[in-house]
């Protein structure tokens, strides 16, 4: 989830001035950018520090997790099943990377120069 960026110009952060009096630029930019954040990038159900050694377990642990289930259930149901998943990702892999490469061959989009 990246945070959005926003500039002097941007329509929020006029929005923002015109809406709070006195505000300055800086201030704007900072408070939209932070009301704009998605909450996922913030969020952490629990966070501990041992030592050295800091851990959380936020956004990106559980969806590191789930990932790794996913992939061990598709591994736990035997190497037919993983073989037949990993052939349709390496198509979905491949035929966009197909189409970007033949396609400008194909309309002359190419710059020879």
């Amino acid at each position: 989830a990246p945070v959005p960026l926003f500039t002097d110009t941007s329509p929020e952060v006029a929005a923002y001035i015109a809406a709070n009096t006195g505000a300055s630029a800086a201030d704007a930019i900072t408070a939209v950018t932070a009301a704009a954040t998605p909450a996922i990038r913030n969020w952490t159900l629990y966070g501990h520090t041992l030592g050295p050694v800091s851990f959380t377990f936020n956004a990106t642990f559980l969806i590191g997790a789930v990932l790794m289930l996913i992939i061990f259930s598709i591994q736990h149901r035997g190497i037919l099943g993983t073989a037949n998943v990993q052939k349709y990702i390496g198509l979905f892999v491949i035929i966009p990377m197909l189409i970007v490469g033949v396609v400008p061959i194909v309309t002359g989009q190419i710059d020879w120069a």
